[in-house]
């Protein structure tokens, strides 16, 4: 009798042990989250979509996380640096170059929020 509840016992521990490890794991895989503000505007001519204009603002951590990851900010004084500046961006469609996206402002910050706004348009 007293090996059979010894097997239970040791057989208990080891699904609470299972148990407790899966637990673990899940919170290991676990992501990130990012919390953004957007803003989106469609441009319509007559009948069709001519543009998305897009803003967004970023949380306070995942600004810092940012910062840090790109050296947005290397002196620290708190402003994105001068050379930080998307511009336009283009792409190849059927071998041609075209515009995708063209930034309408200069992102911004002031070291707790990064934001900014972009202009994605269909090429004709």
């Amino acid at each position: 009798m007293s090996l059979k509840k010894g097997l239970i016992t040791v057989r208990r521990r080891s699904h609470t042990l299972l148990v407790f490890l899966f637990g673990l794991a899940g919170h290991a895989a676990a992501k990130p989250h990012v919390f953004a503000v957007l803003e989106v505007e469609f441009d319509i001519d007559s009948t069709r979509l001519s543009s998305l204009r897009i803003g967004w603002t970023y949380d306070e951590i995942t600004t810092l996380v940012l910062f840090d990851t790109f050296g947005l900010d290397a002196d620290e004084h708190g402003a994105l640096k001068s050379d930080v500046w998307p511009g336009t961006r283009q792409a190849r469609r059927n071998g041609r170059t075209v515009t995708m996206a063209t930034c309408i402002s200069k992102p911004t910050s002031d070291r707790s929020r990064l934001s900014g706004r972009c202009c994605i348009s269909r090429s004709t």
